[in-house]
């Protein structure tokens, strides 16, 4: 659970930020320590709390990094984002990445490796 405790020090969130997510100092403690794994629930929260893909949060997959441009949420892997906030090219609205570009570059889209769907009910 390193990228907890990465994603963390991305917000600069202490760990008794977590009490308002219903989650104890030792419960964070242990999840970053691998003394404990947390369970789909717990990783959902995470997921939501850090705006990051599942796979992301467990270290199964680089991509999932998600950044607003032009208010469309895209996915950034781990090399482009650490590029990015380099250059100074990632801003945050509280724990909302947004993506601002020099009117210099251009942005392109690619499809990404895992596509996304949704479920709806027949008409």
């Amino acid at each position: 659970m390193v990228r907890l405790r990465e994603l963390r020090d991305e917000f600069d969130l202490k760990i008794r930020s977590f009490e308002e997510f219903g989650f104890s100092r030792g419960i964070i403690n242990n999840i970053e320590l691998q003394v404990s794994n947390p369970d789909n629930e717990k990783i959902e929260i995470f997921c939501n709390i850090f705006d990051v893909s599942s796979d992301y949060f467990l270290g199964l997959s680089d991509e999932g990094i998600y950044a607003y441009y032009n208010d469309i949420k895209y996915s950034l892997d781990r090399n482009d984002f650490f590029d990015y906030k380099k250059l100074d090219y990632i801003k945050y609205d509280g724990r909302k990445r947004l993506l601002v570009v020099p009117d210099r570059k251009e942005v392109i889209t690619k499809l990404s490796s895992i596509p996304a769907i949704k479920i709806i009910d027949k008409e």
